[in-house]
């Protein structure tokens, strides 16, 4: 994790400095989402501190290509989550992509809310699941991944796994220092899920608590990391540096482990749920 090419745009564009996010989302003129090739699955993360163009990652079937979202700014990290679904399912919607929603956000937020109501009007196949439900889905797609890694079919959809606020996910908490029956199943799908384009996009408020449900070892499962504000420690374990601790509000740090870059960004704010619903429709027209 060394000789990490960091992309200093202040000294590259210097005076051209952002101070907030200028539209909520991709809610402007020149929406990148209109701009990308359906080749590669891009996701739009934020917008950088100069105007370059927008923060984004791409996921691949390749080995550890999973979205990890680490901060204490809970909201932050939600707004970074729904534009990376919304990324997603925009560019799926001429495919038989699935998602599958696990939302652990305090079920008294408004944030809990939107996020339902978020998968409710996406235009792709999606599924919120619930605690009750949860072994059973987890089960189901590992053996989803057993079929593909067989070569049975090799003309497949891809999968895509949102887990929200995962601190408040007890029921994948450890027992003994062993991983839970659920713990078990998310470990194999991290593991072997990407490879056969079923991926996972994860948000935890701390290492510590992702360590709590899943050994810190599947942390080298995602190759693209965000982190907002958060200690030294946990920032040298997510991207091998302190940057986390020196981070502003409303600003983010975007690390993609494969290529080795790195980028600060201000996330997109939470969009209105009707620009949302006009996006994923067929109206080429954005309000």
């Amino acid at each position: 994790m060394n000789n990490i090419s960091i992309i200093n745009m202040e000294k590259i564009t210097e005076g051209n400095i952002r101070k907030e996010s200028d539209k909520a989302f991709f809610e402007k003129e020149d929406n990148p989402l209109k701009k990308t090739d359906k080749s590669n699955l891009q996701i739009f993360f934020g917008e950088p501190e100069v105007f370059v163009k927008d923060v984004s990652g791409k996921l691949t079937n390749n080995s550890d290509s999973n979205l990890f979202v680490a901060g204490e700014d809970e909201n932050l990290s939600i707004r970074i989550m729904s534009s990376s679904v919304i990324s997603i399912a925009k560019q799926s919607q001429e495919s038989k992509n699935k998602f599958y929603c696990f939302n652990f956000i305090d079920s008294n937020s408004d944030l809990s809310n939107y996020t339902d109501e978020l998968f409710t009007i996406l235009n792709v196949e999606s599924k919120i699941v619930r605690n009750s439900e949860l072994k059973d889905v987890l089960t189901t797609i590992k053996g989803e991944i057993e079929t593909r890694m067989s070569g049975i079919d090799s003309n497949h959809s891809k999968i895509f796994l949102a887990i929200y606020s995962f601190q408040r996910a007890y029921i994948f908490r450890k027992k003994d220092y062993e991983s839970s029956d659920e713990g078990k199943l998310l470990e194999f799908i991290l593991k072997e899920g990407s490879l056969t384009g079923v991926f996972c996009l994860l948000n935890v408020d701390s290492i510590k608590n992702f360590g709590k449900n899943l050994s810190n070892s599947f942390l080298d499962e995602f190759s693209l990391r965000i982190i907002s504000q958060m200690n030294p420690d946990s920032s040298a374990t997510i991207i091998g540096n302190s940057k986390g601790a020196e981070l502003g509000t409303n600003r983010a740090y975007f690390y993609d482990y494969n290529q080795n870059t790195s980028i600060n960004f201000i996330p997109y704010e939470i969009p209105n749920l009707n620009w949302v619903a006009q996006l994923q429709g067929k109206s080429s027209t954005l309000s």
